[in-house]
C-alpha cells in the first residue's frame, strides 16, 4: 500500500510540475510578445529619423500581421496612419476599421474609429471625424475601460471645438484633465496616457480662453 502510495504521489508531483513550468512557459512566451511590440512602440517614439521611423512600422506590421495579433496590428496601423500623408493616412485607418470590425471586439473597434476620427480631422473634414467620433462613442458606453472612454471624450471635445461650441467642449476638457492628469504616469500597452495628458490640458487651456477664463490657465501653463 506504502509502495502504492508513493508511486502515485510520485506521478501527481512529476504531472503538476510539468504543468506548472508549461503554464509558466507560455506565459513569459506570451509577456515576451507582448514585450516586443512595446519595445517596437518605444523605438518608434524615440525616432527623429523618418526612414528610420518607417522600417520599425514596417516591422511591426509584419510581426503582427505573422503572430496574427489583432490588438497589435491595430496600433501598427494606428502608427502608419499617422506618419503618412494623405491619401494613404486614410488607407491605413480603413484597414484598421475593416480589421477590427472583423474581431467583433468593441474596444478595438472604439480605437479603430478614434484613430480615423483625428486622421480626418487632421485633414479638416469635420464632420466626417465627428461621424466617426459618435461612432466610437457608442462603442465605448459598451466598454469598462476608462482610457478608452475617456480618450473618447478627448476627441468628441475636440470637434466641438471646431464647430464653436466651445462651453460644452470646456466641460468635457476639464474631466479629461482631471483624469488623464491622475494616470500619467501609467504604462500600458497600446496606451498614452501622458499624452492625452498634455492634448486635454492644451485644449482646455484654449477652450478656457475662449470663453474668458483665462485666470484658471495661470496653473496649467506652468505643468
Amino acid at each position: 500500500r506504502s509502495h502504492s502510495f508513493g508511486f502515485f504521489f510520485l506521478y501527481f508531483y512529476r504531472t503538476t510540475m510539468i504543468f506548472l513550468f508549461t503554464s509558466i512557459f507560455f506565459s513569459q512566451e506570451l509577456a515576451s510578445k507582448h514585450l516586443k511590440f512595446e519595445e517596437i512602440e518605444k523605438k518608434i517614439k524615440l525616432s527623429n529619423n523618418n526612414n528610420t521611423t518607417w522600417k520599425l512600422i514596417n516591422i511591426y506590421l509584419k510581426e503582427a500581421k505573422k503572430e496574427n495579433n489583432v490588438e497589435a496590428l491595430l496600433y501598427a496601423y494606428r502608427y502608419a496612419s499617422n506618419y503618412s500623408s494623405f491619401p494613404e493616412n486614410i488607407k491605413y485607418s480603413d484597414s484598421a476599421i475593416i480589421l477590427c470590425k472583423n474581431s467583433k471586439n468593441a474596444e478595438l473597434i472604439t480605437n479603430a474609429y478614434i484613430n480615423r476620427s483625428e486622421i480626418l480631422m487632421n485633414e479638416s473634414l469635420y464632420q466626417l471625424a465627428l461621424d466617426d467620433i459618435l461612432i466610437a462613442n457608442t462603442y465605448s458606453s459598451k466598454l469598462s475601460d476608462d482610457y478608452t472612454n475617456y480618450k473618447t471624450k478627448y476627441y468628441i471635445a475636440q470637434n466641438k471645438l471646431y464647430l464653436g461650441l466651445y462651453d460644452e467642449a470646456n466641460k468635457e476638457l476639464e474631466s479629461c484633465v482631471e483624469y488623464f492628469g491622475n494616470n500619467k504616469n501609467n504604462i500600458a500597452f497600446g496606451k498614452d496616457f501622458q499624452q492625452f495628458y498634455i492634448f486635454s490640458m492644451m485644449s482646455f487651456i484654449d477652450s478656457n480662453t475662449r470663453i474668458g477664463k483665462q485666470n484658471l490657465n495661470k496653473n496649467l501653463i506652468p505643468e
